[in-house]
């Protein structure tokens, strides 16, 4: 078991050892503020992380930040997520939004995050566990993925990682520093620092600007340090803070004044003002433990000054069931001993004695209670309570000597009843105490003879006062007993006012006049009698009225239901008709809920919108049973609407010529739109001998397919099979690239032969010997067809006259060409990878122009209207003018390679190894922000009507709409695909290694 603290062994060491030693098992790592992190490895490689708590990462940042995933696109997953409880991968991956490759690697991305920061503590425990895995603390999410991470690109990143922070932490203090821009230019917008510069406008704290920044917190930091180099930015003040948080505050923006106290508060640690401020300021904001905490501070500080009284006014606001430490509960008690103010110190004390009694420090507990009892000697509720506490405390005898204390001070008082209660406690604590009983006894004697005298003297009171009471009160009884019943009469009178009853009201006030007919309330009684004879004729017909208006009211009510009745009928059916099934729903579901008495309402048919994706599918309905043939219907193609009643059970079958057909079944109570996603499959596929590594193309209405076997191949998608085969060079050498211009195809051999030869029937017109040593580049023909050009790995390049094929011109450059040449007009543009551009004149033949690069030329040039676009091996383009004769711009597009050009409505589609496209306009020279076709390695892409067609090497087709950037299907082939694919018609094909064509439709 490999066990020890990160302050004796670094992290990167840790990770090393098991890596080199292939373990299985769990590492744990606990922090001393509690925090703990959980990395399982399965032999050497990470697996799984956790914070300790099956909670899953957050990964839609990252799949944000990666372009993967849309911020809307996210929002409405959280909301899935919020309402059907499952795991946001599984909803992502249900929504189609994005693939279980992309959420694989945006959760690798996660991970490695988490452990880069934990190359940052210095001080943790560390544990690990051979061949155990906590399964219940993982995240099923992490489990289905299959994740491996290989700990040493770990290791060298989180070890860069920790210098860089070492840099950045000398100007970076804390994560909640404000930074304001200077008035030096703004940053390039287009890099991290111009992204991160906008959020630094002198309110939000580095914190913040992490959070809204889509790259990870170090790259915030990190282009935060720079536009500090750069003094693009400087720190507030503290004038500044003191200034905003004041204005804040005057604005009730307690959320923001809080932001600049804390900064401020962390630039002077040692003010207690400022953590006052702080604390007052999130009391404002209901932060309520980060004001208490605050508050703490502020006091332990106002101490160290010996400033008491401001010490006390802070205590004051700290609440009392607060948890502290000894240290702070001592400072505390120390502050309201000082001030004298016994409440406070005797609940600090208490809670002091209390923690000092749970760690078995007694005697110190004592010391507490004593130095209680020393604030104020007179206090004898003081005294019992530090009494009540070292009894708590187990110091019998101190108890007893406090208690004495208590009783010798109330027998000076002669308060005997209390005394003898202190005697008792006494008694109760030590039972041996004859002389406590005698005393208890004596005094027990003494206390009643003082409560016999007591009762006698209230005897003799209390006769008086009754016969007094009998000769004044008796003649008053006669006129209070009418004015009682007066006062009942009185409030009968208000409740039948309510009631409509007033005969219980007459009673009372006839009952009045009749027995206590000499009282002066008997006349009030009469007029009562009168009033209340007028009251319920007027109620009487106040009540009629409101009948005859309370069924006005329920016809007009019955009115009102018909109309909305109606109104939601036609407001559903209508909205059906538009196309807004949810609006339809709800109105129709509305209707419905009014029921009876429409007995419309049980008629009523919900709508359900049953779209699939790509449209199109037929569908069909059975009973959700094992059903015939005869018994499932045929409802039609999607989109289309199905109507239904709530609790109707149904199966949907759904098929598609090039999909995988789906069957569901579901019961249909609220639902307003049914969508079924269907994968896609090849309509058929054809196998050749061989394998396929090179890009084949169309022409003359068939597939020109070059072969490692030697062959070239010319296959008829109709008739699905080889119509010739052509024998160009010997098995297992490669040719070059093809060429296709009209009906002819051109290409060039590993003996420097260039061929031109027919497509339909693949009959040579001529081949000739033009270059030394093998030809990659596929030839070129000028734009007029006039000549062909053939460039070799030696450097060589020719220029052929179509008609023959005779040498017309050539030259030679210093190192290997492996991309193709390009004509335009007069000029033939050569890229070489010794890094120059070469422009040779036909006419003249001759080089007329050369021009030094960034990096070596690997990837096939495009014109673009008057320009040569020329990609290096850096990642940059080179807009190269034929008139001028120069380079006019050159940025930087990709990190890594550039895998191939596109050139689609009017802007250049620039697709990396890496799977990124990025669009370039070189009207205005600009370069739009990439998105992302996954981490998969790229082998060839096509752009065919507003759609992007990749494949990877893996296997993987992937379809993308270039208007909305979003991902349309994928279909996963059976073996490794080196091409792009050949999008034709309503087909796409695809050559795979294993030699098949693979055809798939198209069906948008």
């Amino acid at each position: 078991m490999l066990k020890g603290n990160l302050s004796e062994f670094g992290l990167g060491e840790i990770l090393q050892s098991l890596a080199i030693n292939h373990h299985t098992g769990t590492l744990s790592i606990d922090a001393p503020d509690g925090s703990r992190k959980l990395i399982y490895f399965q032999k050497g490689e990470i697996r799984l992380f956790s914070h300790g708590t099956p909670a899953a990462p957050r990964i839609g940042e990252v799949l944000v930040r990666q372009g993967d995933l849309t911020p809307d696109q996210l929002e409405l997953a959280l909301q899935t997520q919020k309402k059907t409880g499952k795991l946001l991968g599984k909803v992502l991956l249900d929504e189609d939004f994005l693939t279980e490759e992309q959420l694989m690697i945006a959760l690798c991305e996660k991970i490695k995050e988490e452990i880069y920061d934990l190359f940052l503590w210095t001080d943790g425990d560390f544990e690990f566990q051979l061949d155990h895995c906590p399964e219940e603390l993982f995240d099923s999410m992490q489990k289905s993925a299959s994740i491996s991470i290989n700990p040493n690109s770990v290791i060298m990143e989180g070890l860069r990682r920790l210098d860089e922070w070492g840099m950045i932490s000398t100007k970076i203090k804390t994560n909640h520093e404000i930074f304001t821009p200077t008035d030096d230019e703004k940053p390039d917008e287009s890099t991290a620092e111009g992204e991160v510069y906008a959020f630094l406008d002198g309110e939000t704290t580095v914190e913040e600007a992490a959070k809204q920044f889509s790259g990870t917190r170090f790259e915030c930091c990190k282009a935060i340090y720079n536009l500090l180099d750069e003094e693009f930015v400087r720190p507030l003040t503290l004038e500044e803070l003191r200034g905003r948080a004041s204005i804040a505050e005057a604005e009730n923006d307690f959320a923001k004044a809080t932001v600049f106290w804390r900064y401020a508060a962390e630039l002077c640690p040692d003010d207690p003002q400022f953590y006052l401020r702080l604390g007052e300021t999130c009391k404002k904001f209901f932060q309520e433990d980060e004001a208490d905490q605050a508050f703490l501070s502020a006091l332990r500080l106002y101490t160290d000054q010996a400033d008491w009284d401001n010490a006390a006014s802070v205590a004051e606001k700290l609440p009392t069931n607060m948890s502290l430490s000894r240290k702070d509960l001592h400072v505390i008690l120390q502050t309201f001993i000082e001030l004298k103010n016994v409440k406070r110190a005797l609940w600090a004390g208490n809670l002091l004695a209390e923690a000092f009694q749970e760690e078995g420090e007694t005697d110190k507990a004592v010391e507490v209670l004593d130095s209680l009892v020393r604030l104020d000697p007179t206090d004898l509720n003081l005294r019992i309570n530090v009494a009540t506490l070292v009894q708590k405390t187990g110091n019998t005898e101190r108890a007893i000597k406090y208690y004495e204390e208590v009783e010798t001070a109330l027998e000076q008082q002669k308060k005997v009843k209390d005394q003898i209660k202190i005697l008792r406690i006494i008694c109760d604590l030590d039972g041996t105490r004859a002389d406590v009983k005698q005393k208890i006894a004596m005094l027990t004697v003494l206390q009643e003879k003082l409560e016999r005298r007591r009762k006698r003297r209230i005897t003799i009171a209390g006769v008086g006062l009754i016969l007094a009471v009998v000769c004044t009160v008796i003649p008053m009884l006669y006129e209070l007993k009418a004015r009682e019943l007066f006062a009942h009469a009185d409030r009968m009178e208000e409740i039948s006012l309510n009631s409509g009853d007033f005969s219980r009201t007459r009673e009372a006030y006839e009952k009045l006049i009749n027995d206590y007919g000499w009282s002066l309330k008997t006349e009030e009684a009469k007029i009562a009698l009168d009033r209340i004879n007028q009251v319920e004729r007027n109620f009487l017909d106040t009540a009629d009225r409101a009948k005859k208006k309370r069924e006005q009211e329920r016809i007009e009510a019955k009115r009102r239901k018909e109309q909305q009745f109606a109104d939601y009928l036609s407001g559903g059916r209508a909205a059906e008709k538009a196309g807004d099934y949810e609006k339809a729903h709800k109105l129709l579901s509305s209707a419905m809920a009014i029921g009876e008495p429409f007995l419309q309402s049980r008629e009523i048919l919900l709508p359900v919108h049953i779209v699939s994706s790509p449209s199109g599918a037929q569908v069909t309905l059975g009973d959700g049973g094992e059903v015939g043939e005869e018994e499932i219907k045929t409802l039609g193609k999607t989109p289309l609407v199905f109507h239904y009643k709530p609790e109707t059970e149904a199966v949907f079958g759904v098929s598609l010529r090039g999909c995988e057909g789906q069957t569901k079944s579901v019961t249909l109570t609220t639902q307003h739109e049914l969508v079924f996603n269907l994968a896609r499959t090849p309509s058929w596929e054809y196998v050749l001998q061989s394998n396929f590594r090179q890009a084949f193309h169309e022409a003359e209405n068939l597939l020109i397919i070059p072969s490692r076997d030697g062959n070239i191949y010319a296959f008829d998608p109709k008739k699905r099979d080889v119509i010739w085969q052509r024998k160009v060079g010997r098995f297992g050498d490669r040719i070059s690239d093809l060429h296709i211009r009209g009906s002819k195809i051109y290409l060039s051999t590993v003996v420097g032969e260039t061929a031109s030869m027919d497509a339909a029937t693949g009959t040579p017109h001529w081949v000739r010997p033009v270059v030394r040593g093998p030809v990659m580049a596929a030839p070129v023909t000028s734009e007029n067809g006039r000549f062909v050009a053939t460039v070799s790995l030696l450097g060589e390049v020719a220029v052929l006259a179509e008609s023959s094929g005779q040498v017309v011109g050539s030259f030679a450059t210093e190192n290997e060409i492996t991309s193709s040449p390009i004509f335009a007009g007069d000029f033939l543009i050569v890229g070489s990878t010794d890094s120059f551009l070469y422009v040779h004149s036909i006419s003249a033949r001759k080089l007329v122009h050369t021009q030094e690069l960034t990096a070596a030329v690997v990837v096939d040039p495009i014109r673009f209207g008057e320009h040569v676009v020329m990609p290096t091996a850096d990642g940059r383009l080179h807009f190269f003018s034929t008139k001028a004769r120069k380079i006019l711009w050159s940025p930087r597009i990709a990190k890594t390679r550039i895998h191939s050009l596109l050139s689609v409505n009017g802007k250049l589609l620039v697709a990396s190894t890496a799977g990124q496209l990025t669009p370039v306009d070189p009207s205005t020279k600009t370069v739009s922000k990439p998105f992302s076709l996954g981490r998969r390695p790229l082998s060839g892409v096509q752009a065919k009507m507003g759609k992007l067609y990749a494949t990877h090497t893996d296997g993987l087709l992937s379809v993308w709409n270039l208007e909305t950037r979003k991902h349309k299907w994928s279909w996963q082939a059976e073996s490794p695909i080196s091409v792009p694919p050949v999008v034709t018609g309503d087909r796409i094909f695809v050559a795979c290694h294993s030699g098949a064509v693979e055809v798939l439709e198209i069906l948008e």
